[in-house]
């Protein structure tokens, strides 16, 4: 079945490599950087010119950073930065098995990898500034990049955490909770739905039947999956009123065109073999490391995520220990998961602000 299913895959992967919409325009560049025999496409756009540049560590894991610059999510930040979008390991448009196989299918060795985008983006064109952004899984990877090796902040200047997964463990938590909570308040009529008041009685059941439990019995890719097509089902990654424009930028035919082949290329990456040691991996992520964290830092979430809900952002400014006047929370009370999708141009503004300030 797997050979099947590559077969299929190859020629869409070879010809949405190829197309229109993943070719870097004029003043943009476009390279890979190779680690342990894996391949990472790295885009640079915007202005090339600046001496601020900005890396985005995208979400998933197995999801793509080309979402972001096809849905124009950046594209203020990038009239005057210089702004980094690469796909991590076993992500995207990543190539190779990777040297050590499933061994390497960890946050520190991805922490490792972005290591190596970062030193490569310095060493070729020498900018003042060098910021990290990570958005959900990205917080994960940002974190222990930051965390697990102190020296790494040396690297950059600075560090945006947006809706971020740098303790796992309590966002599971706080998840299951936020969709019953969400669950039990459709089903009272507090707030409209898009299911019916029988679905959500069911989600109340199978969160009855499948407790949080033990890290082993909860990382499990069957309980995963059902979580979170619960989540999206409260809308806790989108807003209603923002649901039909995200998914038309980022998956229709004005965004990334072949979508449909990376879409579905991805979706068989993250529910094969491929992702469950990076979801795993997570329980790696110590928390308590978080204290080694001094760069400034900007902390920004969406008001109704939920999957990692709003909560996750005073426990992350708690846990670092940066100067308080050197870090802050803002909280986007129209957004859920995702700032830079639903509040566009206010997160765009933050993001500079930040970034003017720590350059």
């Amino acid at each position: 079945m797997n050979k099947f299913i590559s077969y299929i895959l190859l020629p869409l992967f070879l010809l949405g490599a190829c197309s229109e919409p993943f070719l870097p325009e004029e003043g943009e560049d476009f390279f890979y950087v190779k680690r342990l025999n894996a391949r990472f496409p790295v885009w640079v756009k915007g202005n090339l010119n600046s001496d601020v540049f900005l890396i985005i560590v995208h979400g998933g894991p197995g999801s793509t950073g080309t979402q972001y610059f096809h849905y124009g999510a950046f594209d203020p930040l990038q009239e005057n930065y210089a702004v980094v979008y690469w796909e991590e390991r076993a992500s995207g448009f990543s190539q190779g098995n990777g040297q050590g196989g499933q061994a390497h299918l960890n946050a520190e060795e991805t922490a490792k990898d972005l290591q190596s985008v970062v030193e490569v983006i310095n060493h070729k064109y020498s900018p003042n500034s060098v910021f990290i952004m990570g958005h959900s899984w990205g917080g994960v990877l940002t974190t222990a990049f930051l965390g697990n090796v102190p020296e790494r902040q040396d690297l950059v200047n600075g560090w945006i955490l947006v809706d971020g997964g740098h303790n796992w463990s309590l966002g599971q938590e706080l998840s299951v909770a936020w969709v019953k909570n969400k669950a039990q308040s459709f089903i009272d009529g507090n707030e409209p739905s898009r299911f019916n008041n029988d679905h959500w009685r069911e989600v109340l059941e199978w969160y009855r039947d499948n407790p949080l439990g033990d890290w082993d019995n909860t990382s499990s890719m069957s309980w995963i999956r059902k979580h979170v097509v619960y989540v999206d089902d409260a809308d806790g990654y989108f807003l209603p009123e923002n649901r039909d424009e995200v998914n038309e930028k980022t998956f229709g035919e004005n965004g990334l065109g072949l979508q449909n082949a990376l879409g579905f290329y991805g979706a068989w990456a993250w529910f094969t073999n491929g992702n469950p040691p990076l979801w795993n991996s997570q329980k790696e992520i110590t928390t308590d490391k978080m204290h080694n964290i001094t760069i400034p830092t900007l902390i920004a979430w969406g008001r109704h995520d939920g999957i990692l809900p709003v909560e996750l952002a005073q426990d992350a400014y708690d846990r670092i220990s940066t100067n308080d006047s050197n870090k802050s929370i803002i909280i986007y009370e129209q957004t859920a998961h995702s700032p830079m999708y639903e509040e566009t141009i206010k997160f765009n503004r933050d993001v500079a602000s930040f970034m003017e300030e720590y350059k």
